[in-house]
C-alpha cells in the first residue's frame, strides 16, 4: 500500500475535499438536466445546436467509471473517518489541524495521525468493501480509465489535444489568441478590443454581444492571482 498516492493525498486534504463537496451538487444537477434535454418536450432546449451540446455533455457523464453518488458517499465517509482520527489523536484546535494539512501538502504523503482514517475505509463491511459489491461499480473501469485528456504527462502519447478557457470552461480552438498565466499556465480567450475611432455612439442595426462582468473582472489577473501574457494556443505534438 502506497501512502504517497496523489489521489489519496488529494481526497484526505480538507481544501480539495471541500471543493469537491461544493461542485458535486452542480454536477448532479447538470447530469439530471442533460437527461431532460434529450426529451423532445424539453422546455429549455430552443435549437438543435443546444440539444447537441447537452447530448455531448450526457456522453461525458455516461463515460465516467463511477456514479456521482458513489463519489459523494466517499467524501462523507472520508469526512467521518478524518474527524474520528483527529479526535482519537487529541487534535482538536484549528492550528493543530492546519499543521497536519501543511505537512501533507509539503511531504506529499498521508501523515501518521490520519493513517487510522485510511485503514477505516479499507476495513471489511465499511465503505469500499460495500461499494465493490455493487453491480453498478467496477474497480477495473476506474483502474483503466483513460485520463490522457487531462494532459498531466509529458510523454508523446499523453500530449495535450485540447485546452479550455479557465473562466468559461469552454474548449479553445487551436490558433486562438489567448491570455496565458505565467504561474499556473491557464489560458483565457482574448476578448475583442473595443472599436477605435470616434467616441460618439455610432448607429448600428445589430448590438454587439455583451461581455459578462465576471469575465471582464478577470482581465487583469488569472484566477490564481498572477498576471496574464498574450499567447496563441497551439496543440503540442508528439515526437
Amino acid at each position: 500500500f502506497e501512502w504517497n498516492t496523489p489521489g489519496l493525498v488529494l481526497i484526505f486534504s480538507s481544501i480539495p475535499r471541500c471543493l469537491f463537496r461544493f461542485i458535486l451538487p452542480y454536477l448532479i444537477t447538470l447530469f439530471k438536466q442533460s437527461h431532460e434535454a434529450q426529451s423532445p418536450s424539453c422546455l429549455f432546449i430552443k435549437t438543435v445546436k443546444q440539444r447537441q451540446i447537452w447530448k455531448t455533455l450526457l456522453a461525458q457523464f455516461d463515460s465516467m467509471p463511477f456514479q456521482l453518488a458513489h463519489f459523494q458517499n466517499l467524501l462523507n465517509e472520508v469526512d467521518t473517518a478524518v474527524r474520528s482520527a483527529y479526535a482519537a489523536a487529541g487534535i482538536l484546535a484549528e492550528p493543530q489541524r492546519h499543521a497536519v494539512e501543511k505537512a501533507m501538502l509539503i511531504d506529499g504523503t498521508i501523515p501518521a495521525v490520519l493513517a487510522p482514517a485510511v485503514q477505516r475505509l479499507l476495513q471489511p463491511d465499511v465503505f469500499l468493501d460495500a461499494l465493490v459489491r455493487e453491480s453498478s461499480f467496477s474497480a477495473l473501469d476506474i483502474l483503466f480509465y483513460d485520463t490522457a485528456w487531462l494532459g498531466l504527462h509529458d510523454e508523446p502519447s499523453h500530449t495535450k489535444k485540447r485546452m479550455f478557457d479557465v473562466l468559461k470552461k469552454t474548449p479553445l480552438p487551436e490558433g486562438t489568441m489567448a491570455r496565458k498565466c505565467t504561474r499556473c499556465g491557464s489560458l483565457m480567450e482574448e476578448l475583442p478590443s473595443p472599436p477605435q475611432g470616434s467616441t460618439q455612439a455610432q448607429p448600428t442595426l445589430v448590438e454587439p454581444p455583451r461581455i459578462p462582468n465576471w469575465i471582464v473582472a478577470n482581465q487583469r489577473t488569472c484566477i490564481c492571482g498572477n498576471h496574464w501574457v498574450l499567447a496563441k494556443w497551439e496543440a503540442r505534438r508528439g515526437r
